[in-house]
């Protein structure tokens, strides 16, 4: 597991920054994941949006 699997997830379900959902139902999720790598996953989803918003 690692963090571009929780970032693709949230981009294939297409959730809105105000909408993410939180690192303890993303835990439940995906299980084998460490909090660390979903936290990193949930900020390279909010970059992403944030870049595609200044594009």
């Amino acid at each position: 597991m690692n963090k571009w699997e929780i970032y693709e997830y949230l981009k294939k379900c297409g959730y809105s920054d105000k909408m993410i959902p939180s690192a303890k139902s993303l835990k439940m999720r995906f299980p084998n994941a460490d909090r660390e790598e979903i936290l990193e996953g949930i900020e390279e989803y909010k970059a992403a949006k944030w870049l595609r918003k200044g594009a």
